[in-house]
C-alpha cells in the first residue's frame, strides 16, 4: 500500500530545527490555543499512532501508522511521514555574516518604488488586473509608512522601552531580513533553494512506487516552495509534488511587486534595461517539457495582510495560460477562504491557520491521507466575494478604531503636558495631530531627506530624473541637489564598506529630530500659556519621571496608530481597486503571451 510524505515549510522567524515539525504534529493531536493539558478528545486522528521519531535524520521525520490495518483499497494509506524544511538557522547565519541595515532596506524600497512609479508606462498590464497606477500609489504609501516607522517608531522608542517591545521589534526586523535574504540576496536565495532541493531529493529517494509527496508551506515558505515547483516542473518531474497546499501565502503580493519594479509595463518579456534589478528571485521554468499535474490548494484567512488569492498566471510568468493549466489538476488553483471576520484577528490571522480545525486543518489532513476524502472537497467558509466584503467591513472598523486610539493618545499626551504646566489650554493642540496621513507623510519626508540617496540598485542619475513636484520624490531630489552643491553627490561603490556603527547611530539620532520637534509643540504651547519656562536640565529630569515616560509612551502609541491607520487605509484601497474593472488599455493586454525562448534560471 502507498505512503504519503508530507513536507512542511515554515515562514519567517527564528525556529528550532524541529519546531515546525513538532508544531504540525501537536496541532493535529491537540488544541494548542488552550493552556490546559490536552485531552484525548482533541485528537483529530485518533486512528493513527506515532511509530517512529527520527530527529537525527536528515531531514528529521515522524512516521504515523494506522492503529488498525486499513482495508486494501487503491486509495488506502499505509503510513504517513511528516518532515520539515527549516532554513532559519542558516538564513540567520547569512545575515550574521552580511548584516542588512533595516532602515537602509526600507528607505531603499521606498526609493525604488518611487523610481518605478515615475517610469513611463503604456498599456501597463498585470496578471492580477486592477489599475496599475492606483495600485502603485498604494504601494508608495505603504513604503512611506515603513520609511517613516524605522527610526521614529522602532528606533529610539525601542531603546527606551526595550523590556516591553523588544520581542515585537525583533519580529519586525527578522520578517524583513528573511524576505530580503530570499528575494534580494542571491546568495541567500541559492542557499535556501539548495537546501529545499536536497531535502526533497532525500525524501524522493526513499519513496516507493505509488507513494505521494505533499508540500505544505506557510508565508515566505510558500514563496520558497513556489520557486522550487516552477524550477522543477518541466525538467525534473520526479521531484514535483502531487499536492501543494499554500496558506498565508504572499506569492501574489511579491509577484506583483516584482513585475512592477523590474519590468516595463508589468510585462515579463520586457525587463528594465541597465543596472541591477531589485529582485534576484527568478521563479520561471527553465524548460519547455510537459508539466506533471499538481493539485494546488491555496488557503486565505480573512484579514490576513500577507495572504493573496493569486491567479494561475502568477505561478509561472514565462508560460502561457494553457501551459500552466496543463500542469494543474482541474486546470486551476483551488482557492479556499476561511477565518473569522473579527477585528481582533487583523494581522494575527496570518498565524492562525493551523488552529483552524474545521477548515484548513481538514484540508491538510486529507491531503496527507490522515483523513478520508479529497482535500479540495472541503468547502469555503465564505465565497471569494463574501471574503472581500467581510475583509473590507472589518478593515473599515479597524481604521476608525485606530483613529480613535490615536486621537485618545495625543489627547492624553497633551493633557499630561498641560497638567505638568498647569494649563488646560494645551489640549487645543490635539486637533492639529488629528490627520494620520499628515503625521506619517511628514515623518516620511524627513526620513527620505536625511537617509535617502543612491543605492546599489538606484544610481544618482536616476534620482536626478525624478519629478520635483512629486511628494515622494521631492525629498530625494532636494537631498541630491544639496549634496551636489557641496560636492558630496556620488554613486554607491558596491565594493566599498558601509558607514560605521557610530555614524549610523548618529544619523538615526538626527533623523529622530522631526519626531522630537513634533513632541515639543504641545510643550511650547504650554510654556506660552503658563509663562513657565523650565531649563534643559529640568526638562530632562521630568522626562524620566513616571508622567514623563507615560507621555512619551502615549506619543509613540499615537505615531504607531497613525502608521497602522495608513496601512489599513491602503489595504482597503487595494481591495477596492482590484474589485473595480481594469482600465480598458490594461484589460486589452491581459493575458499576454509568453516569448518562445525561456530564460536561463
Amino acid at each position: 500500500m502507498p505512503s504519503v510524505h508530507l513536507l512542511t515549510v515554515h515562514g519567517v522567524g527564528r525556529h528550532h530545527h524541529l519546531s515546525n515539525l513538532l508544531r504540525t504534529y501537536q496541532t493535529i493531536r491537540a488544541n494548542l490555543t488552550s493552556v490546559e493539558a490536552p485531552s484525548p478528545g482533541e485528537d483529530q486522528i485518533p486512528g493513527w499512532r506515532l511509530t517512529r521519531f527520527e530527529e537525527g535524520e536528515s531531514p528529521p521525520f515522524l512516521k504515523l501508522e494506522p492503529r488498525v490495518e486499513p482495508p486494501w483499497a487503491p486509495d488506502g494509506t499505509n503510513a504517513v511521514y511528516l518532515y520539515e524544511v527549516n532554513y532559519s538557522d542558516f538564513a540567520g547565519v547569512v545575515r550574521q555574516n552580511h548584516p542588512i541595515n533595516l532602515t537602509a532596506l526600507l528607505v531603499g524600497l521606498d526609493l525604488v518604488v518611487c523610481a518605478a512609479r515615475q517610469r513611463p508606462r503604456e498599456n501597463a498590464s498585470s496578471v492580477f488586473g486592477g489599475d496599475t497606477a492606483r495600485l502603485a500609489h498604494c504601494l508608495q504609501r505603504v513604503s512611506g509608512v515603513l520609511t517613516a516607522g524605522t527610526v521614529p517608531i522602532i528606533g529610539l522608542p525601542s531603546i527606551v522601552f526595550r523590556n516591553y517591545v523588544g520581542t515585537f521589534v525583533a519580529t519586525f526586523t527578522r520578517f524583513f531580513e528573511d524576505v530580503a535574504t530570499f528575494a534580494l540576496d542571491k546568495n541567500g536565495e541559492q542557499l535556501i533553494s539548495s537546501h529545499l532541493d536536497r531535502t526533497v531529493a532525500s525524501i524522493v529517494s526513499a519513496m516507493r512506487p505509488g507513494d505521494r509527496l505533499v508540500l505544505a508551506a506557510h508565508s515566505l515558505g510558500s514563496v520558497v516552495v513556489h520557486n522550487f515547483v516552477v524550477r522543477q516542473w518541466t525538467v525534473a518531474p520526479e521531484k514535483v509534488p502531487d499536492t501543494v497546499v499554500t496558506f498565508g501565502s504572499p506569492i501574489g503580493l511579491l509577484v506583483w511587486i516584482w513585475l512592477f519594479l523590474d519590468f516595463e509595463d508589468m510585462d515579463f518579456s520586457r525587463q528594465v534595461a541597465g543596472g541591477d534589478h531589485y529582485f534576484c528571485w527568478n521563479p520561471v521554468s527553465p524548460g519547455t517539457g510537459a508539466r506533471p499535474p499538481v493539485s494546488w490548494i491555496n488557503v486565505v484567512n480573512c484579514v490576513d495582510p500577507i495572504a493573496t488569492a493569486f491567479p494561475e498566471a502568477a505561478l509561472d510568468l514565462w508560460a502561457n495560460g494553457p501551459e500552466i493549466a496543463s500542469g494543474l489538476k482541474n486546470g486551476a488553483i483551488t482557492q479556499r477562504f476561511f477565518g473569522p471576520a473579527k477585528i481582533t484577528r487583523v494581522g494575527g490571522a496570518h498565524t492562525e491557520y493551523l488552529n483552524d480545525k474545521a477548515g484548513f486543518l481538514q484540508i491538510l489532513l486529507r491531503a496527507a491521507g490522515l483523513l478520508s476524502g479529497a482535500p479540495d472537497a472541503v468547502g469555503d467558509l465564505r465565497s471569494r466575494d463574501g471574503h472581500r466584503a467581510a475583509t473590507l467591513s472589518v478593515l473599515r472598523t479597524t481604521q476608525w478604531g485606530l483613529l480613535a486610539v490615536a486621537l485618545a493618545m495625543i489627547a492624553v499626551y497633551c493633557g499630561i503636558i498641560g497638567w505638568r504646566f498647569g494649563s488646560r489650554g494645551t489640549l487645543w493642540v490635539a486637533p492639529f495631530f488629528a490627520w494620520p496621513a499628515l503625521t506619517i507623510s511628514t515623518l516620511a519626508f524627513f526620513q527620505r531627506l536625511m537617509l535617502g540617496g543612491p543605492t546599489k540598485r538606484i544610481p544618482t542619475e536616476l534620482i536626478r530624473e525624478m519629478n520635483w513636484w512629486d511628494g515622494a520624490s521631492f525629498p530625494y531630489r532636494l537631498r541630491e541637489k544639496l549634496l551636489s552643491m557641496i560636492g558630496r553627490s556620488r554613486d554607491v561603490d558596491p565594493m566599498a564598506s558601509s558607514a560605521g556603527g557610530f555614524l549610523r547611530l548618529l544619523v538615526n539620532l538626527i533623523s529622530f529630530i522631526p519626531t522630537g520637534l513634533a513632541m515639543t509643540i504641545p510643550v511650547a504651547v504650554a510654556v506660552w500659556l503658563s509663562g513657565k519656562s523650565p531649563t534643559v536640565r529640568q526638562a530632562w529630569e521630568q522626562l524620566w519621571t513616571f508622567p514623563g515616560l507615560l507621555a512619551f509612551a502615549c506619543f509613540m502609541v499615537y505615531v504607531i496608530c497613525c502608521a497602522a491607520h495608513e496601512l489599513v487605509r491602503s489595504w482597503r484601497q487595494v481591495l477596492r481597486i482590484l474589485e473595480a474593472p481594469a482600465p480598458a488599455a490594461a484589460a486589452s493586454a491581459l493575458p499576454h503571451a509568453a516569448p518562445p525562448t525561456p530564460p536561463s534560471p
